[in-house]
């Protein structure tokens, strides 16, 4: 049996947002709980991590994550909140163990540019650990006992080749993690398509109200997050029971987690929040 660990579930602000004086946000230091959300993250067996947003250090010791078990690193786009390299920089100065390092060119460049700004052109880098490799839609790496599968989102399409994942987990179950998504080209659903994922993990940035729940560009909304769903279903790229969760929400809907539970109570879909640990 295979374990996913949602290490965040908020957007590029987080709930509560920074000096946010808004209901929900005023809501969520009071309340603090499932009420507050760290930016993206997901862990998958205590392994494979995907995406390394500002949050992701202190998130991994809030949940008692040994993180001297993951092994592979996979981020999605180089959008700040999924992707802030100053905690991978120092391990070109300090006993590391091997990291396997996967993404796009652009979220390369910026760590790189910013391990030049910390360490200098040719700092440490000899004693890092880190091996890159690049995600490119439809090729699959091997990263220890996983195969991940990049599959192209059309998060950023005029700005670089964001990306999705489906993750092989050494016992045969499959995770597919969209966490900044939109609505998939035909292209990405064919890549995916008959691979019966055990789970699915899928943002739910645009809210549950109407005329944001229909929204499928660069993001999507809880009507077209249960479409899209629903068609990896009818392709058997997902499996029926598949275990379905939300992330990547914001605070910009003013929805409470239990605003969230209630909406998609007896759809099959879990309403996510930080910490929350699913079998698959």
């Amino acid at each position: 049996m295979s374990y996913l660990t949602l290490l965040g579930t908020g957007a590029c602000q987080g709930v509560p947002s920074p000096f946010c004086t808004c209901e929900l946000c005023s809501f969520a230091r009071r309340e603090l709980g499932r009420e507050r959300r760290r930016r993206t993250g997901t862990l998958i067996n205590g392994e494979l991590l995907i995406d390394f947003g500002p949050d992701t250090s202190n998130a991994l010791r809030d949940f008692g994550v040994d993180e001297m078990k993951i092994k592979t690193l996979c981020v999605t786009h180089s959008h700040e909140d999924h992707f802030q390299p100053l905690d991978l920089l120092w391990s070109a100065m300090t006993p590391t163990l091997p990291l396997d390092f996967i993404s796009n060119q652009a979220v390369k460049k910026m760590y790189d540019e910013a391990y030049i700004k910390v360490n200098g052109k040719y700092g440490e880098r000899a004693k890092s650990q880190i091996s890159w490799y690049e995600g490119v839609p439809g090729r699959e790496l091997v990263s220890g006992k996983y195969r991940i599968l990049p599959v192209h989102a059309t998060h950023m399409v005029t700005l670089e080749c964001a990306l999705n994942y489906l993750v092989t987990c050494p016992d045969g179950k499959k995770v597919l993690i969209l966490n900044d998504t939109g609505w998939w080209e035909e292209a990405s659903f064919e890549f995916v398509k008959g691979a019966m994922a055990d789970a699915v993990v899928i943002e739910l940035s645009c809210g549950i109200h109407p005329g944001e729940d229909v929204k499928r560009q660069y993001h999507l909304g809880s009507k077209a997050a249960m479409e899209f769903i629903t068609r990896l279903k009818e392709e058997n790229s997902l499996k029926p029971d598949a275990v379905c969760v939300t992330t990547h929400i914001s605070h910009v809907p003013q929805v409470t987690q239990s605003g969230y539970e209630e909406y998609f109570a007896g759809t099959g879909i879990i309403a996510g929040y930080d910490g929350l640990r699913l079998e698959f």
